[in-house]
């Protein structure tokens, strides 16, 4: 059955597939194969929010986010302490991360180091790249696992106990505000990295790179801070653009290009303080979307500033190629915004709500996901949208991805607008991906 409507000269039409609880265990460790309709992957209800779905070429799939959790605050050296007194707990953000690498999702040791995980990138099992809350970026590299009894008992990991077994990862991480005393002065090792010169505690939204060694983050705090918070805590409320690039983390500034950009002002929109995604073709096309309908472009010398034609927020973006990308935003109401090589044009979605995330495999077929549980495909030669039916209109997705290896698209989000006392409820569903999308 399908319902048509039509919204702003789109047909909008919804595909009553039913979201099937399947069969078999869909708890972490063991779950069912992709069915035509959208079905749990695996019981995310107790995985905190899942904000990101990010495929792992060679390997399989892997899907980000976290909770708040209490925890012990660190001692005056900045070093974990495991134990306290439950009066002395403060509450801390909490990073996790399951992956898919053997028919099964399995949660992944990311430690108390990341906190929540907003997005990720994989290059291959041993590497990948996540970012978050408080300007922490997690890097992880296939390293050495040091048995008890001290460094003459170090081995190099396997790729199988890259994520089953501790002490297997190398990690780069940003913690601002209680550096690690081996950060501090000459001779620092490989994972650490001049946080207080970098985010400076803003959230980090997104993540892309054409290579682990050529990587673009963004994030920012989305609104004004003009009291701060005490130095060594303080929230920079610029908008956040980091570049990764011959072994360094660098905070590029923007104001060579856009002389008012601390203040948010890019000349076709001011009022930005966040940049929400990064997605791109190669090292000379970076694309990064953000508040206002913002678009930055990088050509690998210089950023231009450009619009789509809507002054609502984008959130993410994604493409096949240099000339076909679509980016999706909106808060009330959704909006996408296609790149056909020389211009953009933005189209509204009313009556569904705002889209969080989008992914695409053919130039003419973009998925993406947002409030109340929305997941669209969107025909773009025709502008035909299907809205399908995930099973919720609860929860809110955040992410989407394909794993074409698998043949397998993935959905991906929580209940983002919980009260206060509400547990932290996550959700990742799969469908069969056709060959023809």
């Amino acid at each position: 059955m399908k319902r048509t409507w039509v919204g702003l000269g789109l047909a909008v039409a919804f595909a009553a597939a039913g979201c099937g609880s399947g069969s078999g265990d869909t708890k972490p460790g063991g779950g069912p194969g992709p069915t035509d309709a959208w079905a749990p992957a695996f019981d995310a209800t107790n995985a905190g929010w899942v904000s990101s779905v990010f495929d792992v070429p060679g390997a399989g799939v892997c899907t980000v986010g976290g909770d708040d959790r209490l925890g012990c605050p660190p001692n005056d050296q900045g070093q974990s302490v495991d134990e306290c007194p439950d009066e002395d707990k403060v509450l801390f953000s909490h990073g996790r991360e399951y992956c898919n690498f053997k028919g099964a999702f399995k949660e992944s040791q990311l430690g108390s180091e990341m906190s929540f995980a907003n997005w990720g990138i994989g290059f291959n099992k041993a590497t990948r790249v996540l970012v978050g809350r408080q300007g922490r970026i997690f890097y992880t590299q296939l390293g050495d696992k040091c048995e008890p009894g001290g460094v003459g008992s170090c081995r190099q990991c396997t790729i199988d106990e890259i994520d089953t077994v501790p002490g297997c990862f190398v990690r780069l991480f940003g913690v601002v505000g209680h550096p690690q005393p081996e950060c501090q002065g000459p001779n620092q090792p490989l994972w650490c990295w001049p946080g207080d010169n970098v985010a400076k505690r803003s959230p980090l939204w997104g993540i892309w790179g054409p290579t682990p060694d050529d990587l673009w983050v963004v994030g920012g705090l989305g609104t004004s801070n003009p009291q701060g918070t005490p130095d060594d805590r303080r929230v920079d409320d610029s908008p956040v653009v980091i570049h990764y690039q011959d072994g360094e983390w660098n905070r590029v500034d923007l104001r060579q290009w856009f002389p008012g950009a601390l203040d948010g002002d890019f000349g076709v929109r001011t009022g930005v303080r966040a940049f929400f995604k990064v997605w791109g073709t190669s090292a000379n096309d970076v694309w990064i979307v953000g508040q206002g309908g913002i678009l930055l472009h990088w050509d690998g010398n210089e950023f231009t500033a450009q619009t789509a034609g809507t002054s609502r927020d984008l959130i993410s973006l994604w493409g096949t190629g240099p000339n076909h990308i679509v980016a999706v935003g909106g808060r009330a109401n959704g909006v996408y915004a296609v790149w056909d090589g020389s211009s953009w044009t933005s189209h509204e979605l009313q009556p569904l709500p705002g889209l969080n995330g989008v992914w695409m495999d053919k130039p003419n077929v973009a998925h993406a996901v947002g409030v109340a549980g929305t997941i669209v495909t969107i025909h773009l030669d025709t502008g035909e949208v299907v809205q399908e039916d995930s099973g919720t209109s609860r929860l809110e997705f955040h992410s989407v991805h394909g794993d074409r290896d698998n043949h397998t698209l993935y959905a991906v989000g929580g209940n983002f607008d919980k009260g206060n006392d509400d547990p932290y409820v996550g959700i990742v569903v799969q469908r069969k991906l056709g060959s023809d999308e």
